[in-house]
């Protein structure tokens, strides 16, 4: 069993906990099943709703890997929400991950996610999430049939949906015995303790770093004050999953401005 908005096996559970810290309500859990334990705490901060969403299986594969996800929402909750709930999918069905190239099959699962999202039958989902709602709970909702018809960002000139106009960056680690795999967009970080000292596993995707700035540029967007910037709206980060209106359709991911490529 999942909780309603994340990822997470509640059948791992040992505690879970709520406490107000300098006015903000902390939501916290931990678990674990003897070969992992995992712990995470969550706070909306002062957004009027919870934008970020998160992942844990303890036992992805049947043979002992586990993964671990976070997904930091913008513009709206629902791309967090529907990575985090379908992340696990998008590993165990990629090529890679099946042919045992964990890091590849990470890789292929983000731009499975992106391609998902996509797809206009995704809409009535992220649009679900959006209002923070399960997909099941649209049923009999008297705003649902117009939402989800005008969920989106769409082409100008055909009218085409082209998918969430809300974003978020992602970090993703699997563990494997003794590897662990890692890859992320945007400045969602995995930090490994050895030994008590911090190691950087990933890397913040901004606008102030040369090799992203000039992918920008490529793609034909600017940059202002290190944001990615369109017609409307400016972006600090410059991979993410979703945010839509940073992308061209006749681009491939690897050379779009905001790319989904880890």
């Amino acid at each position: 069993m999942e909780t309603a908005k994340s990822g997470i096996d509640m059948t791992s559970v040992t505690a879970h906990t709520t406490t107000k810290a300098q006015g903000f309500t902390v939501r916290s859990w931990a678990g674990g099943n003897g070969r992992f334990w995992w712990g995470l705490a969550t706070t909306q901060g002062r957004r009027p709703t919870m934008e970020d969403a998160h992942t844990v299986d303890l036992d992805l594969d049947g043979q002992g890997a586990a993964m671990f996800g976070v997904f930091d929402g913008h513009a709206g909750r629902e791309v967090a929400a529907f990575c985090a709930h379908h992340a696990r999918d998008a590993v165990m069905t990629s090529k890679s991950y099946k042919a045992g190239h964990p890091e590849a099959g990470l890789a292929e699962a983000f731009l499975v996610l992106e391609e998902k999202m996509k797809d206009p039958a995704a809409k009535e989902e992220l649009y679900a999430y959006r209002r923070g709602l399960k997909p099941n709970e649209l049923q009999g909702d008297a705003e649902a049939p117009a939402g989800v018809k005008e969920y989106g960002h769409y082409d100008e000139s055909t009218g085409e949906y082209l998918g969430p106009k809300a974003g978020a960056t992602a970090v993703i680690a699997l563990v494997q015995g003794q590897h662990v795999s890692v890859a992320s967009v945007g400045d969602s970080r995995c930090v490994l303790s050895d030994n008590g000292t911090a190691v950087a596993l990933t890397r913040d995707h901004k606008a102030k770093d040369p090799e992203e700035a000039r992918r920008v540029v490529q793609a034909g967007l600017s940059i202002e004050r290190n944001r990615v910037r369109t017609k409307n709206s400016s972006l600090a980060m410059t991979r993410t999953l979703g945010d839509t209106k940073y992308k061209q359709p006749e681009l491939p991911p690897e050379q779009q401005a905001v790319t989904p490529v880890p």
